[in-house]
């Protein structure tokens, strides 16, 4: 009888382990379901993502890849081919010389407004950047750069923005101009990079302007990159009236910003500082899209002056003078 009871204690003791086992196994289980309140399990070795960035345009024309921070461009010779009849376009990478920095993204697009001549009847695909600094640049990707080597050169940085965390190719805001590649800074608000095309040596270059309806009176403008201006106004006869002030420039696109994407404003005075009358000016600038035929117009007046089709009548056309000061 002690025997039975024993054999039975036994019994029980191993009906009991092995039910704990399974218990056991079904708990490890629920480690990879989804549970409300509960961890997914981390894969102990998870697959290595792939590291290298690939954007493209909507026709496929051209390839973007960033790896370690470093693009590199090529371009799909036979779509070169069928949409454009060019026969000659190389299939091997370029790489882009001039950044100032690590690339984190790019994005690509044609921008009719900021074509620029090429060897063939097309719109030069444009490539923008954001580097690492948060700030932004761009490159012309055009096939044809491939008959003077395997390097493209970026234009040298877009000014005025920073913070930028995104890209986008889009329909420009206006409506009538076709797309544009927009950059998004970390605040949401969205630049049109086509307005500052041509603007990467702002701070380099004198704006010289002759009065048409003064004659005899030239005015040259210098932007610094801390917000300064400076203003000198030269007389044929000899005088000279320099100014000094500052400079807000106004970029973001949408109807609720304070001013149009597009607006400067002026607030200097005479360097003597003399009890004359200060100045207020409201610009407007716009410019082509080669550096060399660049222009700013600057706009008068709060609010602007349009004449009778709708156009703004401009006080002053500032060409672009020379590098340096």
């Amino acid at each position: 009888m002690k025997i039975n009871k024993i054999l039975l204690l036994i019994l029980i003791a191993v009906f009991a382990a092995s039910l704990s086992a399974c218990f056991e196994e079904e708990s490890e289980g629920l480690g990879n379901i989804e549970v409300p309140g509960t961890t997914t399990a981390v894969d102990p070795d998870p697959e290595p993502e792939d590291s290298v960035i690939v954007r493209k345009d909507e026709e496929g024309l051209v390839t973007v890849t960033i790896e370690d921070g470093v693009p590199a461009i090529y371009f799909d010779k036979e779509l070169w081919r069928a949409h454009h009849g060019i026969p000659n376009v190389t299939d091997d990478p370029f790489i882009i010389e001039n950044l100032n920095g690590p690339v984190l993204d790019a994005c690509v697009g044609k921008i009719e407004t900021m074509d620029r001549p090429n060897n063939g009847n097309f719109i030069t695909p444009v490539v923008a950047f954001i580097l690492e600094d948060g700030t932004v640049d761009y490159v012309y990707a055009d096939p044809y750069m491939g008959e003077y080597g395997r390097e493209l050169y970026a234009a040298g940085g877009l000014p005025w923005l920073k913070d930028i965390v995104t890209l986008y190719y889009g329909p420009e805001i206006e409506g009538i101009w076709g797309n544009t590649i927009f950059a998004v800074d970390s605040s949401g608000l969205s630049y049109d990079i086509r307005r500052l095309n041509g603007l990467e040596n702002v701070f380099l270059i004198k704006f010289m302007c002759e009065v048409e309806e003064m004659p005899g009176l030239e005015l040259i403008l210098k932007l610094e990159e801390d917000g300064t201006m400076l203003l000198d106004k030269n007389w044929t006869f000899g005088e000279v009236e320099y100014f000094k002030g500052k400079y807000w420039v106004y970029l973001a696109e949408g109807d609720d910003q304070e001013w149009p994407a597009g607006t400067f404003r002026f607030d200097y005075d005479y360097i003597d500082d003399s009890d004359r009358d200060q100045f207020n000016w409201m610009g407007v600038y716009s410019f082509e899209s080669n550096d060399s035929y660049m222009w700013m117009d600057i706009f008068f007046g709060e609010p602007f002056s349009y004449d009778k089709e709708g156009a703004p009548v401009y006080l002053y056309k500032f060409l672009p003078m020379h590098f340096g000061f």
